[in-house]
């Protein structure tokens, strides 16, 4: 029994238009529960590599995954009529996330295209004024690194299962009258592989976690997360590690700083590490804070941008800092000299929290106590106390994402169902177009989030995280539909679902593979999820397939 239990049957049409809604809403905020929670993960060490590489993929995947499994559950009757749900599920999922999301980075992170097709990324004005709208549809675009690249041949490799299970059903379907026995062989097989392809992708993830695509990923997510003032600066780059101080005094002096800098990363990579995190995280805020545009901040400007990071700087502190950095006395910083700024800031400021820790037992105690019930703003907290509170926060996040994922996913599969029979259109798709709003509005607004920094990092991150999310389609949630038309003896009767599904990441192969996407390109694969639909109805009821 689903549980909440309603009988969408006895519902009036004002209620199951509620019911759609209110239930979507749920789906919507469990899975941005579950997002968020992912990324504050991020910010804890010790398990940064594993949730960056394993664990947010596959969180992602989980809205979809949950519909997909109970569309397959129920009386056996029904359960191949219900299936066409999850079908509509991960077809409109996988599609929507190479179509709609993908239009909105191009349109947001797009700047003038030079004359070979590279994105002119450092030029000004990012785009020419004079522009018409038809020229700016091919002179105006995002660039694609080899890590995109990588990601889309990730993903049309994982389309094989499609193809496995697909080629016999079509080779079967006038030959034989028990079509589920003649597919189960190849079911099977489809299964098995989705489960290598999976396991494979995760593990590659895993080992491939220190590489440049993942550092990406984990940098634009920490700067999201303090851009957004969930969190501070410095709690982006707590690790724990302290440098040793027993006087218990302000590090912030010209005679300490220095050495406080060199104590507390005390090898090149942690040096380079946070020097590249900061200048990527500190550049936004630096240009909304350079109101003249000289590329230079007085003192006034070096504060409120340091105020708006949630760097809590007394001005006897700021005073101190700023005369230490700004050696020619000009009265104004750079961006390279605010990155200094902030990098001897954070490690003083993590040098103190480890010196009141260690000499104040007492007080220690306390802000554990203190630390149990989370804060509206964490980002007030000190470092370390933020590491306590952000873990916290993230498993209460992903806890209640989940729940509510396992409780509301089945009814919604009702629902589903029975809007396609009250409006007399199959269940594919009324679920292939309101499922992704629910289970996938969260990766879109990060996609757009990430590309509209205008850098090539950051469309690299917006891009990949759409293409990885496609290849886990293919593979955690396609496995879980193969193996509920296995075990319950269902067929595989998606002949045109499926033919949409590859074309649609063929097209996105095809477009990745070049220098540059066009917002003309984009507007290209938006207008593949209507037609997608067209595409399907046509194959089903003009030329007769499945």
């Amino acid at each position: 029994m689903s549980f909440p239990s309603i009988n969408t049957e006895s519902v009036g049409l004002t209620g199951l238009v509620w019911l759609l809604v209110s239930y979507g809403y749920v789906l919507y905020v469990a899975s941005s529960l579950i997002s968020e929670g992912s990324d504050l993960l991020l910010l804890i060490p010790s398990i940064s590599d594993l949730v960056g590489s394993v664990i947010l993929p596959l969180l992602g995947a989980v809205p979809d995954g949950a519909i997909m499994f109970f569309s397959g559950l129920g009386d056996i009757s029904e359960a191949q009529e219900t299936l066409s749900v999850g079908v509509g599920a991960i077809a409109g999922s996988t599609i929507m996330l190479l179509t709609v999301p993908l239009f909105l980075s191009i349109l947001a992170g797009r700047v003038n295209l030079g004359p070979s097709g590279d994105a002119l990324y450092f030029s000004k004005p990012k785009l020419k004024p004079d522009a018409t709208n038809v020229e700016s549809l091919m002179s105006s675009g995002v660039s694609i690194s080899n890590i995109v690249k990588q990601n889309s041949v990730v993903m049309i490799i994982s389309t094989i299962p499609y193809i496995l299970v697909q080629t016999p059903a079509i080779y079967y379907a006038e030959r034989t009258d028990n079509i589920v026995e003649a597919q189960r062989p190849y079911v099977l097989w489809g299964f098995v592989i989705c489960i290598i392809g999976f396991v494979s992708y995760i593990v590659f993830q895993f080992k491939t976690a220190h590489e440049e695509r993942c550092k990406l990923k984990k940098f634009a997510v920490m700067s999201k997360l303090v851009d957004k003032g969930k969190v501070s600066l410095e709690a982006t780059l707590y690790t724990g590690k302290q440098a040793a101080n027993t006087s218990g005094e302000s590090n912030i002096n010209e005679n300490t700083l220095l050495v406080e800098q060199r104590k507390a990363f005390n090898n090149r990579s942690d040096r380079d590490y946070v020097n590249s995190y900061l200048r990527r995280t500190l550049l936004p805020t630096f240009k909304k804070c350079d109101k003249n545009g000289d590329g230079t901040l007085d003192f006034d400007e070096v504060t409120f941008m340091f105020r708006t990071l949630k760097m809590d700087l007394s001005k006897e502190e700021a005073v101190s800092v700023f005369k230490l950095i700004d050696e020619d006395n000009s009265g104004a910083l750079s961006f390279d000299e605010i990155v200094k700024c902030a990098s001897i800031f954070i490690q003083d400021s993590h040098t103190r929290t480890g010196s009141q820790n260690k000499d104040s037992p007492e007080e220690n105690t306390d802000v554990e106590e203190e630390t149990e019930d989370i804060p509206e703003d964490i980002s007030n907290l000190p470092p370390d106390q933020q590491q306590a509170a952000i873990l916290k926060k993230a498993l209460i996040n992903l806890g209640i994402g989940a729940l509510l994922i396992l409780i509301f996913s089945d009814p919604m599969v009702d629902i589903f169902q029975e809007v396609a029979v009250r409006a007399n259109i199959p269940p594919f798709y009324v679920s292939f177009a309101l499922a992704p709003l629910a289970a996938n509005a969260s990766e879109v607004l990060a996609s757009y989030y990430f590309a509209r920094k205008k850098t090539s990092k950051s469309i690299t991150v917006s891009l990949s995280n759409l293409i990885g999310a496609a290849s886990m389609n293919n593979t955690f949630c396609l496995s879980i539909l193969l193996g509920l038309i296995y075990f319950r003896g269902l067929a595989w009767q998606y002949t045109a679902e499926t033919l949409a599904i590859i074309f649609v990441q063929c097209v996105a192969f095809y477009l990745t593979t070049k220098k540059s996407l066009t917002l003309l390109d984009g507007i290209m694969m938006l207008s593949l999820f209507p037609l997608s639909l067209a595409f399907v109805y046509v194959l089903e009821n003009i030329l007769g397939l499945d």
